[in-house]
Order: structure tokens, then sequence, then C-alpha cells
């Protein structure tokens, strides 16, 4: 069974060659890595386009709309069973899909599911800062209820997996949603289930120009 990642990219010709690589090399080799360029200025897209796997497709794009458009066009260009998100400056650890996989396939019973798991937080060297995002982070990723989403939004994009009946009932996702992982959260509260996986199953990596990173806060 093929699976989709999506990978939305913006300036990011620093990290992004490690990212890829990292997908590339999965203990799972069914799916198709879809990147989607949000205007780069910098070598971005060259880097994207050197490769020559014929799992990595290109939607074309030459504007950038911002980290949620990106995403939402993404997820219009995807038709797999499930769905991986991918930021463009982490890095994978080899049996991610694998992982993930096995648990969406034993939650599946077609309502919408959201997969989400634990990340080890890492700075721009990938030198590990702290074992487990949630704790860093102070999140309790059992809590699921529509009602503390709202209040706190505890499941980060780059580590989520979806089933394709999420898919058809977030789009489009609206234009003030504060972010596309939010926006999916709430919609798997809501309608169907979101399961948290407690291994740290990528390296979150901290640097100057994340979109929104790792902070010591939460509510406890």
């Amino acid at each position: 069974m093929d699976v989709d990642i999506l990978l939305a990219s913006y300036n990011g010709e620093k990290y992004i060659r490690e990212q890829i690589d990292s997908i590339l090399n999965q203990t799972y080799p069914h799916f198709n890595l879809i990147i989607r360029d949000d205007g780069s200025s910098d070598r971005t897209l060259d880097i994207i386009k050197s490769y020559r796997d014929e799992r990595i497709k290109i939607v074309p794009n030459s504007q950038n709309g911002g980290v949620v458009h990106n995403f939402s066009e993404l997820l219009k260009a995807s038709f797999a069973p499930y769905v991986f998100f991918s930021d463009q400056d982490d890095v994978w650890e080899k049996d991610k899909i694998e992982k993930m996989l096995n648990v969406a396939l034993a939650f599946d019973d077609g309502r919408p599911l959201l997969v989400h798991h634990d990340m080890q937080v890492v700075d721009k060297d990938l030198k590990p800062l702290s074992h487990s995002f949630w704790q860093f982070s102070k999140l309790k990723p059992q809590a699921t209820s529509l009602n503390r989403l709202l209040m706190q939004n505890n499941v980060t994009g780059a580590a989520c997996m979806i089933n394709h009946a999420l898919i058809e009932m977030a789009l489009p996702i609206p234009c003030d949603a504060m972010m596309h992982d939010h926006w999916l959260a709430l919609i798997a509260s809501s309608f169907g289930e979101i399961i948290p996986v407690m291994e740290p199953l990528i390296k979150y990596r901290q640097h100057g120009s994340n979109q929104l990173g790792a902070k010591k806060q939460g509510v406890l």
C-alpha cells in the first residue's frame, strides 16, 4: 500500500537534503513524497529537482502563500489512504512510516483518524536538547477532547499521520485557521479519533528560522 508524504518547502536549502534523505531511506518503501515549494528565493527547488527518485513528485507553484496554504494545496494533491506531513528541516527515524502505519491500521474504523508521535528536540546540528518534545513543552498528548484542544493544541504537523476520511472532512482548511495541524486535530477530535504514539520518531530541529519551534510552556 502506497502512502503519501507531504513536504512544504520554503528557503530550506540548509537542511532539506538531510530530511529528504531520511525519508528516502525509510524501512517502508511504498510512498510518494509530494513536495510543494512556496516560492523559495534560495537553492531549495534546485536541490529538490536534483533527486532522480521516482517516488518524488513536485507540485508546481511560484507564489508564497504561507505554510497553511501550502499544506492545504498539498492535501488537495493527495489521494493515498494515509498521509504524513513533513517539515523541511527535521530528520526522520528509519522506521517512522512502518511504525505509524501499523498503529493506523490497528485503529482505523473508517472515521477520521489522526496519529501523532513524540519527537526528540535537537539543535541546528542535530545535538539533543530533549528526548521528549511533549515533556519539554509540557504537553499532554492524551488530552484529545475538543475543549482541551481548543484551549491548547498538542498536535504538531511534522509528527502527524492522517487517513483520507479526515482529509475529506477537513478540506478546505479555513484561511483564518491558525495552523493546519490544529485544524486537523479539531476535526479528528470532533468526528473521529486521535491516537498518540509515545515514541520519538523524528529529530525536531530547532534553529533561528523555524516557523513554530519547541517552547518550554504548556497547560499542566
